[in-house]
């Protein structure tokens, strides 16, 4: 039987396709990660004219499919990892969102003019509004291992990435998160995606590190 085989397609940056990435890389699928540079001559050839776009190759046949939660969820029932139940679905979703809320919330300090400009506004984020999110990750979380049932699913490495592009810019902040920390602790240890850790690119939020440091705007 042919192998299916996997291209992502999306900007030189980890950004929504980075939980799929993780995905693909835990599985050891056959992938190849693809970085777009001009992005006005690629976007025509995109189903929506957005990205990320996940093809799936088998056989001589091809499939495009969008949308970073779709592409997720997609990869979840390829490879068995979006639980065993309905429950299960379920609660892998709630986590899922809860993951997307926390990505989000940065968004507006992270990206455009403003970039780093702003070190108060900064820390009340990392002081007052991300510890909300923390706790309600460890919440769902609980004294599990991983958000549902005795194995990694779709939903810790979406809540990974979350938390992981966070702590690029404040180490410490899962002192008061003990369980939040082995979580990602073990996430990061799995052999596959250690694998895929050590070699990946830098992330977007790393250049907030300084600010939230030092309290000084990035030049």
């Amino acid at each position: 039987m042919p192998e299916t085989k996997y291209e992502l397609l999306y900007f030189p940056l980890r950004g929504r396709a980075e939980p799929a990435r993780l995905v693909l890389a835990y599985v050891a699928a056959s992938w190849t990660d693809t970085p777009v540079g001009n992005w006005m001559s690629v976007k025509p050839s995109t189903p929506l004219g957005q990205l990320p776009v996940l093809f799936e190759r088998k056989g001589g046949a091809e499939r495009a499919i969008p949308q970073s939660a779709s592409i997720l969820r997609h990869l979840g029932r390829t490879f068995q990892l979006y639980g065993q139940t309905s429950d299960d679905a379920l609660h892998i979703d709630i986590a899922i969102d809860t993951a997307h809320d926390l990505a989000n919330a940065i968004s507006p300090l992270a990206f455009g003019p403003n970039k780093g400009k702003d070190p108060a506004a900064l820390n009340r984020y990392f002081d007052d509004v991300v510890p909300l999110h923390l706790a309600r990750f460890a919440r769902l979380l609980g004294d599990n291992a991983y958000f549902v049932g005795g194995a990694p699913t779709i939903a810790d490495f979406a809540v990974f990435n979350a938390i992981d592009g966070h702590l690029s810019v404040d180490p410490n902040l899962l002192e008061k998160f003990p369980t939040l920390a082995a979580f990602h602790a073990r996430v990061a240890g799995l052999a596959t995606v250690s694998a895929y850790l050590e070699g990946r690119r830098p992330g977007e939020l790393a250049p907030l590190a300084s600010v939230r440091a030092t309290g000084q705007p990035l030049v």
